[in-house]
């Protein structure tokens, strides 16, 4: 080869000439100056197969190394990212837990009577000290298609509770002001 090709090869960007540029900069050159030659210990009874034999046995040694180094990195970072995922899932079922619970608690304090979204006509006439009757927010809520929800009273067994909207509308009561 001549000396100019070399500086060729190690400039390019090909896959081959990369892998030969690693070669002489890995291995060669620091053999060099560490022991001032580079060489392949071969056998003594040395013949040109058995070199050639030994130098590809060293390379596939080689391959084969780098190929489970990079096996080991590709493992590792799809272990990564299955944790992750593992972990994203995990947060989301716990924010669909506290969820739910919200809801559950929201739904408790319909039905003790203390949301300040919905009230019973028991539970205002208690807090204000005027008297309502059910029957114009039963209609108001059904007119304006508003839900109203069953609470456990113990005097009635089962009676509706009625939005914020509704008392606000047909009384002008603001649940939300109610103490």
């Amino acid at each position: 080869m001549k000396p100019g090709l070399y500086s060729v090869i190690i400039r390019s960007d090909k896959p081959e000439a990369k892998q030969f540029k690693r070669w002489i900069t890995h291995e060669i050159i620091p053999q060099i100056r560490k022991t001032g030659s580079y060489g392949i210990k071969l056998p003594e009874f040395t013949s040109p197969a058995l070199a050639a034999r030994a130098w590809a046995e060293e390379f596939e040694r080689r391959q084969t190394a780098e190929s489970q180094r990079n096996e080991a990195i590709r493992t590792k970072a799809w272990i990564g990212t299955k944790r992750e995922a593992t972990a994203m899932a995990t947060a989301s079922i716990k924010s669909k837990e506290c969820n739910k619970f919200k809801n559950k608690s929201e739904e408790l304090e319909i039905e003790l009577d203390k949301s300040k979204q919905f009230a019973s006509v028991k539970l205002c006439e208690i807090k204000t000290k005027k008297k309502f009757d059910w029957h114009r927010l039963r209609n108001y809520c059904t007119s304006h298609e508003l839900e109203m929800k069953k609470i456990f009273d113990s005097n009635y067994g089962e009676v509706n509770s009625y939005p914020a909207q509704a008392w606000e509308d047909v009384y002008g009561v603001s649940l939300e002001n109610m103490g």
